[in-house]
């Protein structure tokens, strides 16, 4: 009883307690709903919800300490109760909650840019909805803070004493959570992290705490990429192509590679890479793999000079693109993803390295500013843009990404579950059908890259294309997408890490790269991680730089095969061949 009334003690400020533990517990309590049948989570959430107790307690705690200074309390409940404002403003407008991005844009946003978003949001049925909640709050505070609620609240204090009792080991022990936080160092451990510890479904408090953190750690590493980068382009980069040249660099999403006839598939879902590769135009690599299944890890070692098998950081290396600026090329960077998920880490990690503005400053001729339903769409605003006598373009797919039948249009609609003639005994109709959904996204996927094909295919161009990883879709268990934690089974890796990885080239390259196209032919069945693709990128297009190493360039005869690192710390063909 003692125990319990010395935790009373602050709890004269109980109306604070309870308006503080509201302000901040929305996104915990909105998770636990959306996904209570997810064990796992619900651990995770009753250890935030622990959290938001003990803060609260621990804010009213000093509240009542610091109670002779008024303005303190009015203070704290104008930030907790912005907090709610916030959050409930982003989740009508954005469906989202306080992010890194959101911190960065507030950070970064002058004064003309907040007067638009004023005139953009303002009155906006959401916004009002936000307001008016807030407001409630405010009435609702004042009326507790004034009137006997405040006064005849023993048996609350009481249940509330007992409730910090009860959560406070809790919390303890979930304090773990924010120390692994801030023992990341870059952001390959945060996004590890992340996965572990799925951040928004902390409190407000807690997830402010963290998407303050994150840009923190995410400049340190840009700047280190940002300063080699500049370094780099005061060195001689050149071409030594007489005729013009275009290099298309195509980033496809979620390709599982086993699901293109290209690659032994049982159904036509490549029909025109499969008719180029029998034309002699189209260079298939058998046995090329991705370090990650995380598309922000895989987009920051494939743009970057680093290789991971000798055991260099992305961040590092130098912004390879700006090497062809140097080089004399325009580039492009057509992006279908630039704006998909745009309050979530993986896009906040990716957009933070690709568009940030001294990057773009010293790389980018232009960028694209509006994404698209389809790939196609995407293509059809690039073949717009007039370009010069060098260009290497980016493409950045949504590919097979998610959700894949939202990923291409009805006339696409090919397949369907009668055409998936397996009898596992884990499918039945509804996942016959995802499978034969993502085969149609296969199949336009093939139909976007051959929109490619038919624009270059008089000029003196090359394309290659790979994806940033695979992924399952019910191909080898009962089971889709990817599992962000490595399973050391050599199927699951097969499926998630061996990635699509092509070469075409005109005719007209052909005839004038005759070296070239004879190494390609020589160097399909070479092992290789796509990390090391801007060396190859270099060699297509006869860039004479200091930054290329022909030990890295696959299609070289110094080539080296080197240890195939995935995850950071497993080899990849120790795991395969173990397991076969």
């Amino acid at each position: 009883m003692k125990v319990i009334k010395l935790i009373e003690k602050p709890l004269h400020e109980i109306v604070f307690f309870i308006v503080c533990l509201i302000c901040i517990i929305p996104p915990t309590i909105n998770h636990f709903l959306l996904l209570f049948n997810d064990v796992d989570l619900d651990i995770l959430v009753i250890q935030y919800l622990s959290i938001a107790v003990t803060i609260s307690y621990i804010i009213t705690l000093l509240i009542y300490i610091f109670r002779k200074y008024k303005l303190i309390k009015y203070m704290a409940y104008v930030f907790i109760i912005t907090l709610l404002f916030v959050f409930i403003f982003l989740k009508l407008s954005f469906g989202t909650n306080i992010s890194p991005l959101v911190v960065l844009m507030i950070a970064e946003t002058n004064t003309n840019e907040s007067l638009e978003f004023i005139q953009n949001f303002a009155f906006t049925k959401e916004c009002f909805i936000s307001f008016t909640i807030t407001i409630l709050m405010i009435l609702a505070v004042v009326m507790m803070e004034r009137h006997t609620f405040k006064k005849k609240n023993h048996f609350i204090k009481h249940v509330v004493a007992i409730l910090v009792i009860i959560t406070f080991p809790i919390s303890i022990y979930a304090t773990h959570i924010a120390k692994s936080l801030y023992d990341c160092k870059n952001m390959n451990e945060i996004n590890k992290w992340y996965d572990d510890y799925y951040p928004y479904a902390m409190d407000n408090m807690s997830t402010l705490l963290y998407s303050v953190y994150i840009p923190h750690i995410t400049a340190n590493e840009i700047k280190s990429v940002i300063h080699q980068t500049k370094e780099s382009v005061k060195l001689q980069a050149e071409t030594t192509e007489n005729d013009s040249l275009d290099v298309i660099f195509v980033i496809g999403e979620s390709y599982i590679k086993y699901h293109a006839h290209l690659y032994g598939y049982n159904l036509p879902t490549t029909p025109i890479m499969d008719r180029e590769q029998k034309k002699g135009n189209l260079f298939v690599f058998n046995n090329m793999i991705s370090p990650y299944n995380s598309t922000t890890l895989v987009i920051k070692n494939i743009m970057c000079t680093n290789s991971i098998s000798d055991g260099e950081s992305w961040c590092d290396g130098i912004y390879f693109p700006a090497i062809f600026k140097r080089a004399g090329f325009n580039v492009y960077m057509w992006d279908n993803q630039k704006t998909v998920g745009l309050f979530l880490i993986y896009t906040f990690t990716i957009n933070s390295l690709i568009y940030n503005k001294q990057l773009t400053d010293i790389t980018y001729t232009k960028n694209n500013n509006i994404t698209y339903q389809y790939d196609g769409e995407l293509l059809e605003s690039f073949f717009k843009e007039k370009t010069g006598k060098y260009n290497l373009s980016i493409i950045h797919l949504m590919g097979q990404h998610v959700t894949a039948s939202e990923r291409y249009p009805k006339e696409f609609n090919c397949f369907s579950a009668k055409d998936i003639k397996r009898n596992d005994t884990y499918l039945d109709e509804e996942k016959k059908q995802s499978i034969a959904e993502y085969d149609n996204a296969t199949l336009y996927n093939d139909s976007v890259i051959g929109m490619l094909f038919n624009t270059y295919k008089n000029r003196n161009a090359v394309v290659i294309y790979l994806s940033d990883h695979g992924e399952e879709i019910y191909d080898i268990r009962d089971a889709k997408g990817r599992n962000l934690e490595l399973i050391k089974d050599t199927n699951v890796i097969k499926y998630q890490n061996d990635v699509p990885f092509i070469v075409w080239c005109s005719d007209k390259y052909k005839v004038s790269h005759s070296g070239i196209i004879k190494d390609l032919q020589a160097s399909v069945n070479k092992k290789g991680m796509i990390d090391n693709v801007c060396q190859l990128l270099f060699r297509l297009a006869n860039i004479k730089t200091s930054f290329y190493n022909s030990e890295r360039d696959i299609t070289s005869s110094k080539y080296k095969t080197k240890k195939r690192i995935i995850y950071d710390k497993f080899n990849y063909d120790d795991i395969v061949h173990n397991m076969n």
